[in-house]
C-alpha cells in the first residue's frame, strides 16, 4: 500500500512534468478527466495517501489504494489508477 515515503517519492519523480501541458488523462477512478486535458500542470502535492495534481481550473485528487500507480507517457494493459 502506497504510504508517506513512497508518495513523497513518485511526488519527487514526477516533478519534472510540472509546467508541461497534459495531453490525455484516464484512470480507472470515476472521476472525469476530460477537463485535465490541454491544460497545464502548475504542482504536485501530497497530504497522507493522498497526491494532488494542482491545475489553474482545478485540482486532480489520487488516492493509490493498495496497488495504485501513476503512468506518465507510458501506457500498460491493466489500467492505471491515474495517468498523463
Amino acid at each position: 500500500m502506497p504510504e508517506g515515503p513512497s508518495l513523497l517519492h513518485l511526488k519527487n519523480k514526477l516533478m519534472p512534468f510540472k509546467g508541461k501541458i497534459v495531453q490525455s488523462a484516464g484512470g480507472y477512478g470515476k472521476m472525469p478527466t476530460e477537463w485535465l486535458q490541454h491544460k497545464k500542470l502548475l504542482n504536485i502535492l501530497t497530504h497522507g495517501k493522498h497526491l494532488f495534481f494542482v491545475f489553474n481550473n482545478g485540482v486532480a485528487q489520487v488516492h493509490l489504494g493498495l496497488f495504485g500507480d501513476v503512468l506518465v507517457n507510458e501506457r500498460k494493459k491493466v489500467n492505471a489508477s491515474f495517468f498523463l
